[in-house]
């Protein structure tokens, strides 16, 4: 059985049993079950959201028909409103979101344009549960969101990640930095800065790039890892995720999640210094 001290999740309750009741794999009887335990704990509410936003992502990129819809997740995503708006309301009239779901195939963030294909498919459980949280973490805190307002330091650093300084500092960095090499951002209007820092870079098939970086911010223990790839028109983040948070399920999170989309994507392991220099100063065109 897995336990909290295995993986860091609530006991009893895996990431495997979360991401099978998203996906309408367990019986009724045990389904109602976890739902109740859902709705009553905001903790694991959170975590299951990220699978259900996941399954629903994974779903429209690879352009199913059909619509499986299971009459549980609407009363869950109701549980969902009710937790953000007791944990949210308190002297705010506007109260923010704490949890990411969707609904119906919409999501709690404003219509995005359509996206691209993704370009790796889920291969083992492992990694689909390591892409529930990195995507999720990113659909539930990320989009729609990228402005950070005074006052919101203690935003999730996924978030602060997809903020306009720093996602101006990740495009430096994935273009023209060299691996170890930090560039810095402020956000002035939130009182925050930090640094980008590309950890590696990967051949990926005959022409693929794709290069690992971070996240930090001054002060702050957790960090976003992330995986960029570059293609025709830029570089392009495929996952983020948290790292090195003391807490819950986001243990799991970070370096682990690059590492086995990395592995999925087929890389065959971190570019030399030299091959990654030369790619760097030639735009990274010459990848071939």
């Amino acid at each position: 059985m897995t336990t909290a001290a295995s993986n860091g999740t609530t006991p009893d309750v895996s990431d495997e049993r979360l991401m099978a009741l998203a996906d309408g794999e367990i019986d009724a009887a045990d389904a109602r079950a976890l739902r109740a335990r859902i709705a009553a704990d905001p903790s694991l509410a959170e975590r299951f959201a990220l699978f259900v936003e996941t399954r629903a992502l994974l779903a429209a990129e690879d352009g199913a028909a059909e619509e499986q819809t299971d009459p549980g997740l609407a009363r869950l995503a109701a549980a969902i409103h009710a937790a953000d708006r007791a944990l949210g309301a308190e002297n705010d009239a506007t109260p923010k979101r704490r949890f990411g779901v969707v609904e119906g195939g919409g999501s709690s963030a404003p219509a995005q344009p359509a996206r691209p294909r993704a370009r790796f498919h889920v291969a083992t459980p492992a990694l689909a549960a390591c892409l529930a949280l990195a995507i999720g973490g990113v659909l539930g805190y990320g989009l729609g969101r990228q402005a950070i307002g005074p006052g919101e330091e203690d935003r999730n650093v996924v978030a602060i990640a997809n903020a306009p300084a720093a996602m101006a500092a990740t495009s430096r960095a994935l273009q023209g930095a060299p691996s170890g090499e930090a560039v810095a951002w402020t956000d002035g209007g939130a009182g925050l800065k930090g640094a980008v820092t590309v950890l590696s870079s990967h051949r990926i098939g005959d022409d693929g790039v794709c290069r690992e970086y971070e996240v930090t911010i001054e002060g702050r223990d957790d960090k976003a890892v992330a995986l960029g790839c570059r293609t025709a028109d830029g570089w392009r983040t495929e996952l983020a995720a948290r790292a090195g948070v003391g807490d819950g399920y986001a243990k799991a999170s970070g370096a682990s999640i690059a590492e086995a989309a990395l592995a999925d994507l087929g890389s065959s392991g971190a570019m030399t210094p030299e091959e990654e220099s030369s790619l760097i100063k030639d735009g990274w065109r010459a990848r071939k």
